[in-house]
């Protein structure tokens, strides 16, 4: 029985070389071929192939909703540092953070914008939460978790530090502690 298995696992094998070979040849791209996945994060809506963000690239744009009514876009922060945040109020690391990123925020004023993406929370919900504790930085409703697809937040919180020109410079994945945050922004250029 074993032997069978033994060729079929090895014709298996070769007929996937073959396959991306001839992909290859013909110049499709081979992160296209979709083997058994849903394809979801392999394109964007509008047909257009898109990668993880990460560091060393440039930090994806997107349009959000604050929790007090206007429209922000990242891209109006640009020549700026950037601190994004993915957090939500039921997520206790991401609670214990926010006094630190608070304090960042009002330390660092016009060199750093902070820019806090809720993942999924109800607006009031947001609202009073960050009245209910004081926070005043700029809270995003990312209500659909579009941007937090875009940008591949696999747990909370998740933080990105963007340069001035655009560029992710650092990505932060769990708790940053307030040693973390002092260090990463000591790294893109602001120093207490």
């Amino acid at each position: 029985m074993r032997r069978p298995m033994a060729v079929f696992s090895i014709i298996l094998g070769f007929v996937l070389i073959a396959a991306a070979l001839a992909a290859y040849s013909s110049g499709e791209d081979l992160a296209l071929i979709d083997l058994g996945g849903s394809g979801d994060d392999a394109e964007s809506d509008g047909g257009e192939i898109t990668t993880a963000p990460e560091v060393g690239s440039y930090a994806p744009d997107f349009s959000l909703e604050s929790v007090s009514g206007e429209q922000v876009q990242l891209s109006d922060y640009h020549g700026q540092v950037i601190l994004v945040n993915f957090w939500a109020v039921w997520c206790p690391p991401c609670r214990q953070e926010m006094p630190a990123i608070q304090q960042a925020a009002d330390q660092y004023g016009g060199q750093l914008a902070v820019l806090m993406v809720n993942a999924g929370d109800a607006k009031a919900d947001a609202a009073d939460f960050l009245e209910d504790y004081g926070f005043t930085f700029l809270a995003l409703l990312d209500s659909t978790g579009q941007v937090n697809n875009q940008y591949r937040v696999r747990g909370l919180p998740t933080t990105f530090f963007i340069d001035e020109g655009g560029v992710i410079q650092i990505m932060h994945v769990g708790l940053m502690e307030e040693s973390d945050l002092a260090g990463y922004l000591a790294e893109m250029g602001l120093a207490q």
